[in-house]
């Protein structure tokens, strides 16, 4: 959904009538937060505790990524590309600043990731009922790292310079804070309608047995 958040947010800026959200170099930037530390620390999470008690899949049948998975990716996308552009739009409209817009921006996409990721552990379970929730110790390491190089790109003045962004103060975290929670809530609320609905076909299956 990161890679996707990206397309909508540029494509919707052409649409709109506003110049690019981000630079090159802000989005590679963005790779180095956002691809590769998240996957690969995910990978680190432990089993749970009833996965044998799960009903055995079909591999033969199991897609990689199925609709729920599909429509979350989606949907998450577009929720997060248009708040984005929204946010975007109006710091560059009132302010006339597009250093500070596109710094705004760049939080925004950056925080996100590394705030629903949490979400992401299972999608089977609600975010206050995954198992070993702070078992996984590399996952806060990843979102340690990924805000490390957020606010060095922000703050520390060389690499600010370069990215071309500007530093800013406490009040334009809120929105971005607000996008990441706002993610969160939606991830959790496409995970409970699938896993009811999943949960309503099994029993119905069972009931026909």
């Amino acid at each position: 959904s990161n890679s996707f958040v990206e397309m909508v947010v540029i494509l919707g800026a052409i649409f709109m009538g506003l110049p690019s959200p981000l630079t090159v170099t802000q989005i590679l930037w963005l790779h180095l937060i956002c691809d590769g530390p998240p996957d690969i620390i995910l990978g680190f999470e432990p089993g749970e505790k009833n996965i044998m008690k799960e009903r055995p899949r079909n591999m033969r049948k199991e897609k990689i990524l199925d609709s729920s998975v599909r429509f979350m990716i989606t949907s998450i996308s577009v929720f997060v590309g248009i708040i984005s552009l929204i946010v975007f739009s109006y710091y560059y409209k009132s302010s006339g600043d597009l250093t500070l817009a596109r710094t705004v921006m760049f939080g925004t996409l950056a925080s996100v990731d590394l705030i629903y990721i949490f979400s992401f552990k299972n999608l089977r379970k609600p975010l206050f009922k995954i198992d070993n929730f702070f078992k996984n110790k590399y996952l806060f390491l990843g979102v340690l790292y990924g805000f490390t190089l957020v606010f060095s790109a922000i703050y520390v003045p060389g690499i600010s310079k370069a990215l071309g962004m500007v530093a800013i103060d406490t009040l334009h975290w809120f929105p971005i804070i607000a996008v990441g929670i706002s993610s969160i809530i939606l991830v959790e609320i496409i995970k409970a309608f699938f896993n009811y609905k999943e949960k309503h076909n099994s029993n119905h299956e069972t009931a026909v047995l």
